[in-house]
């Protein structure tokens, strides 16, 4: 069963957050293609499935579903700026623990070989996940913390 999500742009506000920045010794127009769904299994551990459900060719407007380990998202394209951003809203979810969330990556050279990775999420949890926030926010903290370096890793 899915929950839609409240509407969100990348830029809105929010007092949770995660925040990774990575240095990559690869140019970005190499590391871009990762962010958008070329070998996302070996950068995002938890993932067990992703398909666009929008025709190719994928951009802004472009809709993907994802399947995690614990729960699926239903995600549109927010921003594809080809090898600098990828970034996106989750519109609807299968265990109703947000309201909205969005999801930035962005990628400034440093060069002509290499970039830096800059990965923002942005969330804001329902009423009930309020008190468990605690509990909840270092599991997903190390789980886009390690997801940044394994695009480092796997870029080089």
């Amino acid at each position: 069963m899915w929950f839609r999500t409240e509407p969100a742009e990348l830029s809105r506000a929010s007092a949770h957050e995660f925040i990774n920045a990575v240095d990559i010794d690869a140019p970005a127009e190499r590391v871009f293609p990762l962010l958008t769904g070329e070998r996302f299994e070996e950068w995002l551990t938890d993932l067990r499935g992703m398909r666009w459900t929008s025709a190719a060719p994928h951009g802004v407007g472009s809709t993907r579903e994802v399947h995690l380990k614990m729960l699926s998202v239903k995600e549109r394209v927010l921003a594809w700026d080809e090898g600098k951003r990828f970034g996106f809203v989750i519109e609807a979810i299968t265990i109703p623990i947000i309201r909205w969330m969005t999801e930035d990556m962005q990628l400034e050279p440093r060069g002509e070989k290499a970039c830096t990775f800059r990965y923002v999420v942005r969330y804001e949890p329902v009423r009930w996940v309020r008190p468990l926030t605690p509990l909840i926010q270092p599991v997903f903290a190390k789980m886009f913390r390690q997801a940044a370096e394994n695009v480092a890793r796997i870029a080089r």
